[in-house]
């Protein structure tokens, strides 16, 4: 499908989904479509520049890994690899090019099972964004392979106390009051 008619498409179905978000009831059915119509495209264009050729994984990660894409959300992927090769490189460059071409405000991070360990104990943030992942599409050992290193490697503790860490920090900012987190509300 030409990049065009695809945009088309996803903004017609997009345009569907958000006019269910107008009732509460239906509001995590309308995020959970968006999500899944966003995969639609991701996976479409995946196959379009060969990546489904390559052991890659693409992975949704944060509010999009767990099905729940608001409107305007970035779409947080993460693509695994195992010593990805200069022609899977081109491949990953061309599928975020088009992928930002087609409107979508990607949050991408392109990394091996250890580069993602090391950042997810060096970054509360990035450990936050992995713990809700899903395969999109490509190979799922590489998936099953970082859960392994995650159950192995993920030092809850620490995590924990980064997390608080962090919600000092933002408490701080905002006069040491949980009533102020929202300043333009």
């Amino acid at each position: 499908m030409a990049l065009i008619e695809l945009r088309k498409t996803y903004n017609d179905n997009r345009a569907l989904i958000f006019d269910a978000l107008t009732s509460p009831v239906h509001v995590d059915v309308a995020l959970r479509a968006h999500a899944l119509a966003v995969d639609d495209v991701l996976i479409s264009q995946w196959k379009k520049h060969g990546l489904d050729a390559t052991p890659l994984s693409l992975i949704a990660v944060g509010g999009y890994g767990r099905l729940e894409l608001f409107p305007y959300s970035d779409v947080d992927i993460l693509i695994l690899h195992q010593n990805a090769d200069v022609a899977a490189i081109a491949g990953i460059e061309k599928f975020l090019s088009e992928a930002w071409d087609l409107g979508f405000e990607i949050g991408h991070s392109v990394r091996s099972i250890d580069e993602c360990m090391t950042e997810a104990r060096a970054d509360a943030t990035v450990a936050t964004a992995l713990l809700e992942r899903r395969l999109i599409t490509g190979d799922a050992s590489s998936l099953h392979a970082l859960e392994a290193a995650w159950k192995a490697g993920f030092d809850v503790a620490h995590f924990i106390k980064a997390k608080r860490f962090e919600q000092q920090q933002r408490y701080a900012r905002f006069e040491d009051t949980a009533y102020n987190l929202e300043p333009n509300v």
